[in-house]
């Protein structure tokens, strides 16, 4: 294959925005209003030029539509794909409409009655009314009177409406022409553009309001770009789904803490804040992972019981959220020096949650690492924290505790270092546990309420200062 000359490169010379709507469109329009939608996403990707020097938004109207297939974007902007409607309705499915909050309802808690408990967990909280009007959570969890946002909702109080959404228009993998399920991949290639009048920019391809799905099984691969999602959804019922990125920086319902990906909502209706706290979500009960990666980073907010690690020299960053292992499943497993970093905004470890039925709530091994910050930590039974083989973890702000059996177990070199502070133990069974060249700094941190809550043949380093 020989070189192509940068000439015949078509490049953008302005934004753009396509419209998309299964139900009415037709491929021989130009796409270029709501009044002359295309009918098809590759009909939409197919009018996008080589080299995107400009924002480029996919609007897409209810329905589903396969994913392009190993689609390599070349961007020094952002591309969008936003299931908005693409002019015809909101692009939001609703599950529960026009409720009204109760008496004592917080920018935490909003106090409703009659839901099913996680019936809607992982789904979008939209505010209708008030000074938070506008405002969207994804869900952590809910009770049938409470539900507990991932991120708190300044302005909400009673009696504010709210309804709970999700989006109406899916993104999904395909059979390929000889029915494998092959790996489709999105890939973006740029670096920071820096414009004319010296400011920079950093391009993304972003992802808002969607599902994603898949027709068989499959692996989705995200790779070699910025990646931002917006209350997305991957549901995999039936099917073994997996997301796997490599090279990427990936952010789910936030902005960059420093900056350098400011405004990444900005296109979505609505102000940008309106959009922090609708990130990833993973709900059904298949397998598959939304944690695969390999030298990339994720942070914001997920809501997901698949939550296993995997690849090596990842970074997962939760601001909030709920990790929620399946019956026998661990809820956070990390492995081969992935590392994790896990806090709740404004210090509230109540907005992000990791628990387990009956498994480990955390298992930290083979180098990896893990840094809590704020989080609440729980399980029924077994350890609830297993720090194994060089892993290690460290931890300044850990509530919660186990209901019976170990809280914390740090064996055969795993290292588990407690700042002091909150408290994090059990209501029964042993404390903590340090064996076979495992560490515990305990610094004063955990509580017990039965016996000493010591035991194996460790190194246990208890602080008295």
């Amino acid at each position: 294959m020989g070189i192509i000359s940068p000439s015949l490169i078509i490049k953008s010379v302005a934004a753009a925005n396509l419209f998309v709507r299964d139900a009415d469109g037709d491929d021989l329009n130009d796409g270029l209003s709501t009044g002359a939608p295309l009918k098809t996403l590759a009909a939409a990707l197919a009018k996008l030029p080589d080299f995107l020097q400009n924002e480029h938004i996919i609007h897409l109207g209810d329905g589903v539509y396969p994913m392009p297939e190993q689609r390599q974007f070349l961007l020094s902007d952002r591309l969008y794909f936003y299931g908005d409607g693409a002019g015809t309705g909101d692009g939001w499915t609703e599950l529960e409409a026009s409720l009204a909050s109760l008496a004592g309802s917080d920018v935490d808690i909003i106090v409703t009655a009659g839901l099913t408990p996680n019936e809607h967990r992982g789904k979008i909280l939209e505010i209708t009314s008030g000074a938070a009007s506008g405002a969207k959570r994804m869900i952590r969890d809910h009770t049938a009177t409470n539900i507990f946002p991932v991120r708190p909702i300044p302005g909400f109080n009673d009696p504010d409406t709210y309804r709970i959404i999700e989006p109406a228009v899916s993104l999904r993998a395909d059979t390929s022409a000889g029915g494998e399920a092959d790996y489709r991949a999105f890939q973006g290639v740029g670096g920071r553009y820096r414009f004319d009048d010296g400011s920079t920019k950093d391009p993304a391809i972003v992802f808002a309001q969607l599902k994603l799905t898949a027709q068989v099984s499959r692996t989705v691969g995200f790779t070699d770009a910025t990646y931002a999602f917006y209350a997305v959804e991957v549901d995999g019922t039936g099917v073994t789904f997996d997301l796997f990125w490599a090279d990427a920086d990936v952010w789910a319902g936030t902005d960059s803490l420093d900056g350098e990906l400011a405004n990444l909502a900005t296109p979505l209706a609505g102000a940008p804040l309106d959009w922090l706290g609708c990130g990833l979500s993973r709900v059904d009960d298949n397998s598959g992972s939304i944690f695969r990666m390999e030298n990339s980073k994720m942070r914001g907010f997920f809501v997901t019981e698949k939550s296993l690690l995997d690849g090596e020299f990842g970074l997962l960053h939760m601001f909030g959220g709920n990790l929620f292992g399946a019956a026998g499943a661990k809820s956070l497993d990390i492995r081969r020096h992935n590392y994790v970093i896990l806090d709740g905004q404004d210090d509230n470890s109540d907005t992000l949650l990791i628990a387990s039925t009956d498994g480990n709530a955390i298992i930290a091994d083979n180098g990896a690492e893990i840094d809590v910050l704020a989080a609440t930590v729980n399980s029924t039974t077994g350890t609830t924290i297993r720090v194994l083989h060089d892993a290690r973890l460290t931890a300044s702000g850990l509530f919660g505790e186990s209901a019976s059996g170990l809280s914390l177990d740090a064996s055969l070199g795993g290292k588990a270092f407690m700042k002091g502070g909150p408290n994090f133990g059990r209501a029964a069974g042993l404390d903590y546990r340090a064996e076979a060249a495992g560490v515990l700094d305990k610094n004063k941190s955990f509580f017990a309420s039965v016996g000493d809550g010591i035991a194996g043949e460790g190194s246990v380093i208890v602080k008295t200062l």
